[in-house]
């Protein structure tokens, strides 16, 4: 629940918070807010409210490229991956025929050739992280 504060600033520090307030490009009141919560004693919301801080800080364009790359990685792993990720490391071996099979059964839907490029990239991390892997504990070491 919010409540309502009032705050009284001197000139100066008036006139900083609103420059400051603009060039991030937010209110002055959301600004406040976030000075208070990183000085809040729970680390979380500590390190939340100066990550927001830091954001707002950055230009406008480099905040949307942020966006965009984060908004195409969050695309990008959907259900299907998460799906491929745990038949890998049930079964590290699972060839990619298996693999279509089991999607289609259980998503119901045709695979398309993009899916396909999906399932060989995973494979091929997921080969890669278990060769580390295996490297540093030995030839019988799995996930």
């Amino acid at each position: 629940m919010m409540k309502e504060v009032h705050i009284r600033l001197r000139e100066d520090q008036y006139e900083h918070v609103r420059k400051e307030s603009e060039k991030r490009g937010i209110s002055m009141s959301e600004y406040l807010r976030l000075l208070l919560l990183a000085s809040s004693e729970d680390e979380e919301i500590k390190r939340e409210a100066m990550a927001k801080l830091w954001f707002y800080g950055l230009s406008l364009n480099r905040r949307k490229k942020i966006l965009e790359r984060t908004i195409r990685k969050e695309k990008r792993k959907g259900p299907l991956e998460s799906y491929v990720e745990g038949i890998l490391r049930n079964n590290p071996n699972a060839e990619t025929e298996y693999i279509c099979k089991s999607i289609i059964r259980k998503f119901n839907i045709p695979i398309i050739p993009n899916m396909r490029k999906m399932i060989r990239r995973k494979k091929k991390s997921w080969n890669k992280k278990l060769e580390r892997y295996r490297q540093k504990n030995g030839e019988k070491g799995t996930l």
